[in-house]
């Protein structure tokens, strides 16, 4: 019709958004049939791909952002804190506005190889700027940068995770870290899990329960100052504070529903969590010149037809893309790839960052190349 414009799709992610996709039953007929779609005449059964109605409509790239950037404003605060202890207890507040809601009802895509991503969050006169790219195919690793120029913090994380599949649950161990820098301060804190571990029970038969379970430890060296958290089942956590050898606060309770206190040994206490002050935050995803390595442009049939409900289309389109990536990787070999954002250290084997590797700090309006910050 003469006059009408076509409304342009908007282009975000799925990985802080919650939908009817999540209630999506997984049956085992729905299982086998996606399987046979699959097999060929001479097919290897060692290529099959996992069923899209075992995943959630995001690649792990996009999970790292969804989970980080939208709760970004909770680590800002720690540039109030004029105590070393008030910004360990600032840290581990953070970490928890990241945390609290267990959406992991099944699995992200595994990102493949040279996939990135990237998106933005706005806060008053600030701006965060998030870059991710899978960096390793076998073992599968992402890495990302995480960095607010203006405010002197720097978020570097590198993540591998490892599903487990336990006949009706499904155990996803988090073999990750991750490191902030805060420039006022000149401290750095060391994460041993940027992702805690989490177990999702009833994946097949029953509810679906996800918990968020195992133990996480922050280090600051300059200050000499940790934490260890431990995540409990049905929203308990429980940790301590110290200071080397020395045990200041204990704390621990259900964190979903109820304010959680660091207790001293003098019974001084100190707010640690409030669930009724968790407040997420809009990111900002590109909408023009989208890199064609981008995870909403690599996945997006699989998005597509799993947000339809077109489980069908949704597994073809997810075998086409691991397809290509076999068949790239068998004309050039993994360790003849080229990165764009990170190198492998060889010493520590942690992937860094490749500009400005003598400063931990990415200043933004420095950076060469702009390009890759515009979103």
């Amino acid at each position: 019709m003469a006059g009408t414009q076509e409304t342009k799709e908007e282009n975000k992610s799925y990985a802080s958004l919650d939908g009817p996709w999540r209630q999506q039953k997984i049956s085992l007929f729905g299982v086998a049939s996606s399987i046979l779609t699959q097999l060929r005449k001479g097919a290897d059964l060692t290529r099959l791909a996992l069923p899209s109605v075992f995943c959630e409509p995001y690649s792990i790239l996009e999970m790292s952002a969804g989970r980080l950037m939208p709760f970004l404003p909770a680590l800002y605060k720690v540039l109030d804190q004029n105590t070393s202890i008030d910004r360990m207890i600032s840290i581990c507040r953070w970490y928890l506005h990241c945390f609290k809601d267990v959406t992991f009802f099944k699995k992200p895509y595994n990102s493949v190889l040279g996939e990135t991503h990237k998106c933005k969050l706005s806060y008053e006169d600030t701006e965060a700027v998030f870059i991710a790219e899978q960096v390793s195919h076998h073992p599968p690793v992402s890495a990302f940068r995480v960095a607010n120029s203006k405010l002197g913090i720097v978020i570097d994380t590198n993540i591998r995770l490892r599903p487990k599949f336990q006949g009706n649950s499904v155990f996803v161990s988090s073999d990750s870290f991750s490191i902030v820098y805060l420039e006022k301060f000149g401290e750095v804190y060391n994460l041993t899990k940027s992702v805690p571990d989490i177990l999702i029970k009833n994946i097949i038969l029953g509810t679906r329960v996800p918990e968020w379970t195992g133990s996480v430890s922050f280090t600051c060296e300059q200050n000499d100052l940790s934490v260890e958290l431990n995540f409990m089942c049905k929203g308990r956590v429980e940790g301590q504070i110290f200071q080397g050898d020395q045990v200041l606060y204990s704390f621990g309770g259900n964190w979903i529903f109820d304010p959680i206190y660091c207790v001293g040994k003098d019974s001084s206490k100190i707010l640690l969590f409030d669930p009724r002050s968790h407040r997420e935050f809009k990111v900002d995803y590109p909408q023009e010149d989208i890199d064609p390595s981008d995870s909403l442009v690599i996945w997006k049939d699989v998005t597509r037809g799993i947000i339809r409900n077109d489980l069908k289309s949704a597994d073809i389109a997810k075998e086409r893309i691991e397809r290509e990536q076999r068949e790239r990787l068998s004309k050039q070999p993994e360790e003849f790839q080229v990165t764009k954002y990170f190198t492998l250290d060889p010493a520590s084997k942690v992937w860094k960052w490749k500009e400005n590797p003598s400063s931990p700090i990415l200043d933004v309006s420095d950076k060469k190349d702009n390009s890759v910050l515009t979103v």
